[in-house]
Parts: C-alpha cells; sequence; structure tokens
C-alpha cells in the first residue's frame, strides 16, 4: 500500500507540474495574438481590406514543415510586423476557391493583395518574417 501510495502521490504530482508547464500550440498562439498583425482567415477578411493596408495571404498547412517553421518564425516576431500590414494564415488543404483563385500550387506559399484582392505578390519557400516583410515593402 505504501508503494501505491507513493506512486500515486508522483504521478499526481508530475501532472501538476506538467499542466503548469504548458507550451501554448501553434494555434493557441495564434488565438492570443488575435488583435496582432498575424490572424486566422475568416470569410470577411477579403471583403474588409482597408486601403492603406498590406494584406498577406499565408497558404499554410499542418503537416508542413516549412510551414510550422515559417509559422513559428512569424509568431516569435510578431510585433515586428507593421502595423499597416496584416498576415492571414490560409488552411492549404480546405480553402481550395483561394488557391484556385490566386493560383497557388505549392503549401507554403504567400500571396500579397490589395484592398479588391487582387494578386500583386507572391512567395513560395521558406522565408523568414523580416525576409517576407522586405519581400512586400519591395513589391
Amino acid at each position: 500500500m505504501k508503494k501505491f501510495l507513493t506512486l500515486f502521490t508522483l504521478a499526481l504530482t508530475l501532472s501538476i507540474f506538467t499542466a503548469c508547464n504548458h507550451t501554448p500550440t501553434t494555434t493557441e498562439n495564434i488565438e492570443e495574438t488575435q488583435t496582432s498583425n498575424y490572424k486566422e482567415y475568416s470569410t470577411e477578411a477579403l471583403p474588409n481590406i482597408p486601403a492603406n493596408q498590406q494584406t498577406v495571404l499565408f497558404f499554410h498547412a499542418s503537416w508542413c514543415p516549412t510551414c510550422r517553421a515559417a509559422e513559428k518564425d512569424i509568431l516569435a516576431n510578431v510585433n515586428q510586423i507593421p502595423t499597416n500590414t496584416i498576415i492571414y494564415k490560409i488552411d492549404y488543404d480546405s480553402e481550395k476557391t483561394l488557391k484556385e483563385q490566386y493560383d497557388v500550387n505549392y503549401q507554403h506559399t504567400f500571396v500579397l493583395v490589395d484592398k479588391e484582392g487582387n494578386k500583386l505578390g507572391e512567395w513560395v519557400g521558406l522565408m523568414t518574417l523580416e525576409e517576407l516583410m522586405e519581400a512586400v515593402n519591395n513589391n
């Protein structure tokens, strides 16, 4: 019985420790930064782009290692996104209409659009947020 109580106490302590040290998942990080300039895409996003805003669509797949690396960099540097720029994370696998509209054929694609939703630029592959912002500003 003493061994059981010792093991039970150890297991309980470990579970409490693990819960207290929980690292948020990528989705939780995005939810925490919904007021920031990196957001999950919604159908209301594109029709409501302000004239002075630079809008980047990030076609992301959860299974894509380079997408996850790019998102990790974006989240780590989210405060470096200019106030007039917003990046929308789009699910590459489910948003087939947007993939067709912007002729996206690769899951790690960034598309710059104007206030009418017209494609202004496209970048494919792993980029840091700094490289992406430089490309957007040079477009």
